[in-house]
C-alpha cells in the first residue's frame, strides 16, 4: 500500500472503483485475478494492521457477516482470508451492479 496514502484513502478509492466498475472480470481470466490479488491484499493488511477498518469497509459495501464466518469456516488452509473476503467483496459488487443495471431500465 502506498505509504503517502492513509488507509482511509485508500478505503474511498477502492470502495469507488468497485462501485463503479461496470464489469466484473469473468472468473478465472488474469484480470479477475489480479483484481482479486488487490483486493486480497489490502484485506489482509487491514486484518494485520487496523481490523476496524476492515469491519467498517464490510459494513460500507454491505457484504452479510454471518457469509464471512461461513466462508472462512470451510476454507481450506491455502487461501488467505484476504482472498475468501475479496471474494465475497467482489461477489457483492456484482450483485448491485445486477440490480442497478435491472431498476435503470
Amino acid at each position: 500500500m502506498n505509504e503517502n496514502i492513509s488507509q482511509e484513502e485508500h478505503l474511498e478509492e477502492l470502495l469507488m472503483s468497485l462501485k463503479f466498475l461496470d464489469v466484473t472480470p469473468s472468473v478465472g481470466s488474469p484480470a479477475f485475478s489480479d483484481m482479486l490479488d488487490m483486493v486480497a491484499q489490502y484485506i489482509n493488511e487491514l486484518i494485520l494492521s487496523n481490523f476496524n477498518m476492515l469491519l467498517v469497509l464490510l459494513y460500507r459495501i454491505d457484504v452479510d457477516e454471518s457469509k464471512v464466518r461461513e466462508e472462512l469456516n470451510k476454507a481450506n488452509k491455502e487461501e488467505t482470508a484476504g482472498h475468501i473476503i475479496a471474494r465475497l467483496i467482489i461477489a457483492r459488487q456484482n450483485e448491485k451492479l445486477k440490480w442497478r443495471k435491472k431498476f435503470s431500465k
